[in-house]
């Protein structure tokens, strides 16, 4: 079997409409297959096939730290802890941009990243090995103006405030389907729990010592009304959306390879 791996949960596929009108779905993949870096290929979602050529190549910073891969609209968003540049792959014209540079919070940590429910907005979360506390960070383009031929490096990235202590590291999280809402579960030593932030006004609410069952993402599976993930044993679990005014969620583990809950097998 090929070494050829999935770059993390980040790793998102990036389906779109080409510009034509066609209903043809295009599937991209980021893979660490090659020795100096990742390459970025565009399969047929209906019959896969990895043999084509990559539509690009990427050279890591240094050779055996990974990159960071993120979905973001029609962009794919290359980063790296150990460089500021980031990169913008374009799906829809397979043009290669400079972006904003990444913060010096995000920096010499080990980062996690989630898009909006709109696609305009890209979340990073910084864990700094107990030197520091959690770093949060938003990149989002300017408002839309006549003149909306913007480019990457008209983006900007953010700060904003978390309730995080130094000791804490994030263990799970998941956007609510609201598109703007995340939930995040934390643990330390001293404490653990689960949070919830509305990106629009940067406020937090604790919603009480309970964690998301599985380890990094969670993603919202309309149809059975719950996250899914998987467990830090390595099986499938989800658990019921929890509501934004607090509470507890409800959850389901299952050791199968899929979710199984009277619904859907």
């Amino acid at each position: 079997m090929s070494k050829q791996r999935r770059q993390g949960e980040e790793d998102e596929a990036n389906y779109y409409h080409d510009r034509s009108g066609n209903k043809e779905k295009s599937l991209y993949l980021v893979l660490d297959d090659w020795h100096k870096g990742f390459t970025i290929r565009k399969i047929d979602a209906d019959s896969p096939d990895l043999s084509a050529s990559p539509v690009l190549r990427l050279v890591s910073p240094k050779r055996g730290r990974a990159m960071k891969f993120a979905a973001l609209g029609g962009y794919i968003i290359a980063t790296s802890n150990i460089h500021a540049g980031t990169l913008f792959y374009d799906t829809d014209t397979a043009g290669l941009a400079v972006g904003p540079p990444v913060p010096d919070a995000l920096l010499c940590g080990s980062n996690t990243f989630l898009t909006s429910g709109a696609s305009d907005t890209l979340f990073a979360f910084a864990f700094h090995f107990m030197e520091r506390p959690v770093s949060f960070e938003a990149m989002a383009k300017p408002p839309t103006t006549e003149d909306d031929d913007l480019l990457p490096t008209d983006w900007s990235w953010r700060s904003m405030p978390t309730p995080f202590t130094k000791d804490e590291m994030i263990f799970s999280y998941a956007l609510h389907p609201d598109g703007r809402t995340i939930f995040v579960s934390s643990w330390s030593r001293a404490v653990c729990g689960t949070y919830s932030v509305d990106t629009r006004s940067c406020k937090w609410r604790r919603h009480g010592e309970w964690m998301l069952p599985s380890k990094g993402r969670g993603y919202v599976d309309a149809e059975l009304d719950a996250w899914v993930g998987l467990h830090v044993d390595g099986y499938v679990c989800s658990c019921q959306v929890a509501s934004r005014s607090g509470g507890t969620t409800q959850q389901r583990h299952h050791a199968a390879a899929g979710v199984e809950d009277g619904r859907r097998a």
